[in-house]
């Protein structure tokens, strides 16, 4: 029986058998990306709505215009096509999406035996360490054997793309984008290993160095990874994608060893890559033996074998032989530039050290090395880095700025630019997103017109997220836009993780929590099967925020459990305390007081240095906790102390600017108001300047003085804030307070139209259940107060439900 398939730009494409080729090659492609490809393909000669697209991929109609826009972009990388160019599928302003590349249609035979979906591109061969031969490295492309290659071609061995710091936290989604920003965390492995299927589409020829075999005595164990780094940044350096060696390390950690046939399969689906090079060092009587050898599920093979006096010169030679037994030509001149080089073992001593978060130990490496070693701008930066994993932010930053005003760092813009970055990451962390943004624009500027590689396409997606911060949409967009195909052409599978994290901070900072959930479960999805626990944290931390917003409690109560089932995984105890706020507010809010009571008095007791970032979040979940036992004196010490941790005028996010209505509400109830910072007595304006909360603190402090008046104009300005924003917990915020002030002043018909509001969310969130019940039974429909009284019963927990539903006044109504 013949199936259609279609070629166009030296693709080739088969939907009954779900394969897509390039030139041959298979592309991995998601299923939904294939889909996508697929629909748009079949019925190219008409534009393609949203809503159908979604009819035909999702089965609904209600799925996020962002996560459409998002999956077409996906589709576009699979097959190539630049979203400014729109070769292969153009957008239809308004509308949605038109296939327009010339296609040419064949028919297929299809196999005697049926291929289910997928099974062709998940069926993975194992590989054969073995195999001594060479071949080719595309079809019919013969090679000579590796003993016919000419002599070795240096390395450059210049500090390889920084490992960025990473801090995670949460106060305030502001802080949780530095969590999600910085680019490279403390790797660590889950308790459970698993491998999900690759959501990241990442070009077909991406290639993974896996860590060395080393035979060899003595201390010699620092090869494993510093070799593998090596021939990373050598095969990189040649134009192949190569993803980051953190990466590697971190799948490595999480499908676990040894690698044998089972593990290079989900190694792949980990890293989303169909090729891989493993290698073995051998200590010998002429020096070291390095043997490579690359291995794809196309069943090419190339083999490469060097025997040299020093291990890092074997292994460089060796990078540059399995090279050109790739078929690839091999960066650099046939001399070995490398020669006196004093840093030629040390550099990948030291960053084997670090990859394996052996801080003590890459220090020492980095300490001795010969006088006129130490000032090398290459041992500089990677010392700078060492510091920063180690959370020694001043330290990293003086080093780091005396670098980049140092001589020997002007004429290297590769070096500047990773010195920015490094500076623009710090910047993030301390929560300054224009000084982070300013260094981020430095170091792409540094790097001038090239736009490819790991380190380029970090920075454009920081920046992207810095300037997420700064509320310039329109920048961040295009940053972010530009750093996907560059991210993706360079085979980085977290890096693009990482990409869909930040467009899930710009989402939330567009006030769209909706369209940021897909994007942050998407990179929930890839870090997880990394084993990348704190930056998994980060994604679950602010998807908890995003499902918070929209009162999809029981969505928050499981991302939050998921959150704090990593605890045992983090050695920071600022950041467990840090993650039992999360989870604490959570329970807090969804009438789990005991057990919230009993996670921050558990997390709490941990002995470590404050660290006041990390402890807002902790502190916030106190003050809540406080309020919801009626202690208003507690509220507002656990409001201090997360004052302290950020400033009120630094606030940016609706969960930090609440803290400042519920600090003056409960300096009213104390009878002590003087102490709470308030908008309604000179408090500075916040960065978050557009949001409604602080209206509601200026109309109820009008209200506690005697002005009703000011108070209810504030509370229409907040309402009407609050509607043109559009997320559901502001207007459940909002309206709650407008109609119980109208209640309290017996306006009982105008609070029924207003608090009709929320009635779409009153099946799943208290507030808006008891709220209605109140103004039901305000107004006289016992009937209504009754079904709402019941809604609201069953979603209390330990929260007391007013037996006879009286509005609890916010003023005396006798002002």
């Amino acid at each position: 029986m013949k199936q259609s398939g279609y070629h166009f730009d030296g693709f080739h494409l088969v939907p009954a058998t779900r394969e897509l080729r390039k030139d041959g090659q298979l592309v991995n492609a998601q299923r939904m990306v294939f889909d996508c490809l697929a629909y748009l393909l079949e019925h190219r000669g008409r534009a393609i709505g949203r809503d159908e697209l979604m009819s035909a991929l999702w089965g609904r109609v209600d799925v996020p215009y962002a996560q459409v826009s998002h999956l077409v972009r996906r589709a576009r990388q699979a097959v190539g096509d630049a979203s400014g160019e729109q070769k292969v599928i153009r957008t239809v302003p308004d509308f949605g999406y038109r296939w327009v590349a010339d296609v040419q249609v064949t028919q297929e035979e299809d196999s005697a035996e049926p291929v289910p979906p997928r099974a062709k591109a998940d069926r993975l061969p194992a590989l054969d360490r073995s195999g001594t031969g060479s071949v080719a490295a595309s079809p019919g492309k013969a090679l000579a054997p590796a003993a016919d290659v000419s002599t070795s071609l240096p390395a450059d061995v210049a500090a390889p793309a920084s490992r960025r710091l990473r801090a995670w936290h949460r106060v305030g989604p502001a802080v949780l984008l530095l969590s999600a920003i910085v680019a490279v965390a403390t790797y660590l492995a889950l308790a459970h290993r698993r491998a999900p299927p690759t959501t990241s589409t990442l070009p077909s020829a991406a290639i993974v160095v896996l860590p060395l075999e080393v035979v060899a005595p003595g201390d010699a164990g620092w090869v494993r990874l510093g070799a593998m780094d090596l021939i990373a940044g050598r095969l990189r350096g040649a134009g192949l994608p190569v993803p980051s060696s953190d990466s590697v390390v971190a799948a490595v950690h999480a499908v676990g060893e040894p690698i044998d046939a089972e593990h290079r399969v989900a190694l792949r689906r980990v890293l989303g890559v169909a090729r891989l090079v493993e290698g073995k060092a051998t200590r010998s009587s002429a020096g070291w033996k390095v043997e490579l050898s690359s291995a794809g599920d196309d069943g090419l093979f190339s083999r490469a074998e060097v025997e040299r006096p020093d291990v890092t010169e074997a292994a460089r030679h060796a990078a540059d032989l399995l090279l050109a037994a790739m078929g690839h030509s091999v960066a650099g001149p046939l001399a070995d530039e490398h020669d006196g080089d004093s840093l030629r073992e040390i550099l990948p001593r030291a960053q084997a050290a670090l990859l394996a978060e052996q801080l003590d130990a890459a220090r020492a490496i980095l300490s001795d090395v010969p006088e006129p070693a130490r000032a090398d701008p290459r041992r500089q930066i990677l010392l700078a880095r060492v510091e920063l994993r180690a959370g020694k932010l001043d330290l990293a930053q003086s080093m780091l700025v005396a670098l980049l005003d140092a001589p020997a760092t002007a004429s290297h813009p590769s070096l500047r630019a990773e010195i920015l970055s490094s500076l623009g990451f710090i910047g993030l962390t301390r929560n300054d997103c224009v000084e982070a943004e300013h260094r981020f624009d430095d170091a792409v500027a540094a790097v001038g017109s090239r736009r490819t590689g790991l380190d380029v396409g970090a920075a454009l997606s920081a920046r992207g997220a810095a300037r997420a911060c700064l509320r310039r949409f329109g920048e961040a967009v295009a940053d972010l836009s530009e750093a996907g195909p560059i991210l993706s052409a360079a085979g980085d599978r977290l890096g693009l993780a990482r990409l869909d994290n930040h467009f899930g901070v710009l989402e939330f900072y567009r006030h769209r929590p909706a369209e940021a959930v897909p994007y942050l479960e998407q990179a929930a999805t890839v870090h997880e099967s990394f084993g990348t626990v704190e930056s998994y944290a980060a994604d679950l931390a602010l998807l908890v925020t995003v499902q918070v917003e929209l009162l999809r409690w029981p969505d928050a109560l499981a991302s939050s459990e998921r959150l704090w089932n990593l605890h045992g995984h983090i050695g920071d105890p600022a950041r467990v305390r840090a993650m039992a706020g999360v989870r604490a507010m959570v329970l807090v809010r969804t009438g789990r007081q005991a057990e919230a009571d009993a996670l921050l008095r558990s997390a709490g007791s941990e002995k470590s240095p404050p660290d006041a970032a990390l402890d807002l979040a902790f502190h916030q979940a106190e003050a809540e906790l406080a309020w919801t036992k009626g202690d208003a004196t507690q509220t507002l010490a656990a409001l201090a102390r997360a004052w302290a941790a950020l400033p009120p005028a630094q606030m940016r996010d609706e969960e930090d600017i609440r803290t400042l209505l519920l600090g003056q509400r409960a300096a009213i109830a104390s009878g002590h108001p003087a102490p709470a910072p308030h908008p309604g007595t000179g408090l500075p304006a916040t960065e978050g300047g557009d949001s409604p909360i602080p209206l509601v603190a200026v109309a109820e402090w009008a209200d506690h003085e005697g002005r009703p008046a000011d108070a209810e104009r504030a509370f229409r300005e907040a309402g009407a804030l609050a509607e043109a924003r559009g997320v559901p917990s502001t207007t459940v915020l909002v309206v709650d307070a407008y109609v119980r002030w109208l209640l309290a002043r017996q306006r009982s018909a105008e609070a029924r139209a207003i608090a009709g509001r929320v009635l779409p969310w009153a099946d799943r969130d208290f507030d808006s259940a008891l709220l209605l019940a109140r103004t039901y039974r305000a107004g006289g429909d016992v009937a209504a107060a009754e079904r709402a009284r019941e809604q609201a019963r069953q979603l209390a927990g330990e929260r007391e439900v007013d037996r006879d539903a009286v509005p609890v006044q916010i003023a005396d109504p006798a002002r």
